[in-house]
């Protein structure tokens, strides 16, 4: 991912203004399907769009129950911080 909260705030949320939250998703909507999604990736050089309908066949489907937020313990050392993944 390229920085995605920098490119949206900078790209879609500033300068523009919002009636409502409904007004909001309205205007992301079209962002998204009119400028972010229809872009060449710059890394890529493909259409981001284009690039996701590939991939999404691939894409292993979300677990149905809750999430686990619990990481456990993080360990701090001076050069590196450690997150245990919990494997399922």
């Amino acid at each position: 991912m390229e920085r995605p909260f920098r490119y949206i705030r900078q790209d879609f949320f500033l300068g523009a203004h919002f009636a409502n939250l409904e007004d909001l998703n309205r205007q992301l909507e079209r962002w998204l399907n009119d400028v972010a999604n229809a872009r060449v990736h710059a890394t890529t050089d493909r259409v981001v769009a284009e690039h996701f309908a590939q991939e999404r066949a691939s894409l292993a489907a979300l677990p149905l129950g809750a999430f686990n937020r619990n990481l456990g313990t993080v360990f701090d050392h001076p050069r590196q911080i450690y997150f245990p993944y919990p494997q399922p």
